[in-house]
């Protein structure tokens, strides 16, 4: 049975990058990868980034179980002296029928390999908010739900009142069975230092003449996600500012909607405050002078436990 190296992820989390970081490493000159009629041999970049992304990289991407299954099927039968590589994801849902695919395709995955890498934030954290930021994560159907209006000040209290930031998907699995569990954010920041322990466990030998074009690659995937780990990590005070009348230059985030959206959730959630937005397009440049739009907060929330 040919050798396949399992990746189990969510999206925009650095997936990608991780599958090509292994086959280059690795030595690899190619690989199997691509669906459907795409699939085949291909030559593995030397550098898979594109304007956004490690998207140049085509991977094995199998979405949920019956996918992963397939894919398997057809790597293990291509003859190979090193290994192959397949990134699956989760269907997107929480019906039961939904719910039994994400068991089934961890089950699965955890009994084809004891390596297999769980590449997640972890949930109800502060580092949700770098997920946040590709798709605004919005309440449950239980929640209340307020009417979205034209202009640029409803809208933004409108999502402010609905997005939970800190909230993402719950998987019902069974996390004693042995895996290989990544922080995104080990990723995004300090992956030069741990990607020869994470090669090392999987087993795989690393070709030492392509380490320096490696870390130069990974200094430029690392600038494409910089202002979104700024945000992340530069959250807490962002709030600690605008709370407490401190004086904090914001133009460094480029804020935009859904950012901003965050902060008057924040507000409004945890503090029982809100902003005088009327008429404000955009938000101010200092957190001072946020604190002078400081007001009570007047919705009817339900307040609930904050990462933060």
């Amino acid at each position: 049975m040919n050798k396949v190296v399992t990746i189990l992820s969510e999206g925009t989390v650095g997936a990608t990058f991780l599958d090509w970081s292994l086959h280059y490493l690795a030595g690899h000159n190619s690989i199997y990868s691509g669906k459907g009629a795409e699939f085949g041999r291909r030559q593995l970049s030397s550098n898979p980034l594109t304007h956004n992304n490690a998207h140049g990289h085509v991977k094995n991407h199998a979405e949920g179980f019956n996918n992963t299954i397939d894919t398997m099927r057809v790597l293990e039968s291509i003859n190979t002296s090193n290994f192959h590589s397949m990134y699956s994801y989760f269907l997107l849902g929480s019906t039961p029928e939904i719910l039994l695919d994400h068991e089934n395709l961890w089950n699965t995955l955890c009994a084809y390999s004891k390596h297999t890498i769980f590449l997640v934030l972890p949930n109800n954290n502060k580092f949700q908010l770098y997920a946040d930021l590709v798709e605004s994560r919005t309440t449950s159907g239980s929640a209340p739900v307020f009417q979205v209006d034209s202009n640029t000040w409803d809208q933004r209290e409108t999502m402010a009142l609905n997005k939970r930031p800190f909230i993402g998907v719950k998987y019902n699995l069974d996390l004693s069975k042995p895996h290989i569990y990544i922080n995104p954010m080990d990723l995004f920041n300090t992956f030069d230092t741990s990607v020869c322990d994470i090669l090392n466990t999987l087993g795989i030998d690393i070709n030492l003449n392509r380490i320096d074009n490696w870390k130069l690659v990974y200094i430029q995937w690392k600038k494409i996600h910089y202002f979104r780990m700024q945000w992340v990590f530069y959250f807490d005070q962002i709030m600690d500012y605008i709370i407490n009348d401190y004086s904090m230059d914001l133009t460094r985030f480029d804020l935009d909607i859904n950012q901003e959206a965050t902060i008057q959730h924040v507000l409004i959630y945890k503090y029982g405050l809100n902003l005088k937005t009327w008429g404000l397009e955009k938000f101010p440049n200092n957190t001072q002078q946020l604190h002078k739009l400081l007001e009570e907060n007047i919705h009817t929330i339900e307040k609930y436990n904050m990462p933060i």
